[in-house]
């Protein structure tokens, strides 16, 4: 019988392997802030349901709190992320507040979920959420993710398009930053026990 790691390599590898692999994710909003359990119910949630990978499922917003973005935890109404109560990228002018961060504790709090994650579980593969820069930068200046549904709590009073026509160098600085900021995560992601980035 495969393990599951022989399973995560062979698909990576182009292979064919005993079987499908299983999976599944969601947010646990009660145990995905600092101090929560998230780790051990995530490997524990693995091992239950006999899973061949790990997708960690962190809190949605933690792409915008690197940058300053601010939720009111446990506040989620219908969706998975909480009431926003203000955001980095108010104006255009914002965009120049967006630099590569270094020593973010939201970051450091991610890589210490994985590591925990896969401690728990070191015979699952572990994948991170990493969502793509353009997707922060739209979290940032506090635009909806989905369409036809206004942003739980207070928004941002840049429009998507001014955000990306109103100065488009000051744009891509931002955007350059964030993706940045991730490209430097990764690798501490990887050191910490991710073995791949969803």
């Amino acid at each position: 019988m495969w393990t599951a790691r022989e399973r995560f390599a062979a698909v990576l590898a182009g292979e064919v392997p005993d079987r499908p692999l299983v999976t599944a994710w969601g947010h646990n909003r009660a145990d995905e802030y600092p101090g929560g359990p998230l780790a051990a119910w995530t490997a524990e949630t693995a091992r239950r349901w006999d899973w061949d990978w790990i997708k960690v499922n962190p809190r949605a917003t933690y792409y915008g709190e690197i940058w300053g973005n601010t939720y009111r935890r446990g506040d989620y109404e219908q969706r998975d992320i909480p009431r926003q109560l203000s955001v980095a990228v108010d104006t255009v002018a914002d965009l120049d507040r967006i630099g590569v961060a270094t020593g973010s504790d939201v970051l450091e709090e991610q890589v210490r979920l994985i590591g925990d994650v896969h401690a728990l579980a070191p015979d699952v593969p572990v994948v991170q959420t990493l969502f793509s820069p353009l997707s922060a930068l739209i979290q940032l200046a506090g635009l909806s993710y989905y369409p036809g549904k206004p942003v739980f709590g207070a928004g941002g009073r840049l429009t998507l398009e001014a955000l990306f026509t109103e100065d488009p160098a000051a744009t891509h600085r931002a955007l350059r930053n964030i993706t940045d900021t991730f490209v430097g995560d990764v690798e501490r992601l990887r050191a910490a026990g991710a073995d791949g980035i969803f």
